[in-house]
């Protein structure tokens, strides 16, 4: 039964996917068969014993290898492992998302700074045009936001804008996200103006919200 599968998925890979951690942990203890996927986003590093060169970059049907499991959860150890094995840290999703994206998204900052120093560009977008410094900034990780700032040399991904046409700055606004907006205007060259896709802008945002920020 542990080992029955519904739709391709084990009951490990289902409670694992549904963030169910300690359920996930005693199917383990209970005899259930650890994939690199599972062990990856539970950060079980004696599960990840089987990967080797050949498995390392094993995807899912979403196209999201191991290491980009084990950066959505933060776990920098499965992360380091993975990439001493040959784990291609570039490598995109069926969403062109990569796991340097997903790591900046959740507010993993140890493993986005491994990742920053092993990665070709911290400024690919995926098929939303979102960045890590947009999706960074979106969910208010103003330290993530510096990093990656200083990665990309300030500049470079400054104001780039996703699909909607919303830059790092408006999405920090929008949110509130005060420490993230700052990190942006401490930057040279930052454009307070650009309107997304609906004519908004940054400094309109701030003004709705009855914020200061930008003035």
């Amino acid at each position: 039964p542990l080992e029955r599968r519904a739709h391709g998925r084990t009951p490990l890979m289902l409670a694992v996917a549904h963030g169910h951690d300690d359920l996930a942990r005693r199917l383990v203890e209970s005899g259930a068969v650890c994939d690199l996927h599972s062990a990856a986003s539970l950060g079980d590093l004696s599960a990840l014993d089987t990967v080797t060169s050949a498995n390392v970059d094993d995807a899912d049907a979403l196209g999201r290898a191991p290491l980009w499991f084990a950066s959505l959860r933060g776990h920098t150890a499965c992360a380091e492992l993975l990439i001493e094995l040959g784990a291609d840290v570039d490598r995109l999703d069926n969403r062109r998302g990569t796991a340097l994206q997903v790591a900046c998204e959740h507010g993993h900052e140890a493993v986005a700074a491994k990742l920053i120093r092993e990665c070709t560009t911290v400024s690919h977008q995926d098929e939303d045009g979102e960045t890590a410094l947009l999706l960074a900034c979106k969910h208010g990780h103003a330290a993530l936001a510096r990093m990656l700032l200083l990665a990309s040399g300030g500049r470079a991904a400054l104001n780039k804008a996703n699909r909607r046409g919303a830059t790092a700055l408006l999405l920090a606004v929008a949110g509130g996200h005060i420490d993230a907006a700052r990190a942006l205007l401490a930057i040279d060259g930052v454009d307070v103006d650009h309107p997304d896709r609906f004519g908004c802008t940054a400094l309109c945002v701030a003004a709705a919200a009855g914020s200061d920020l930008l003035e």
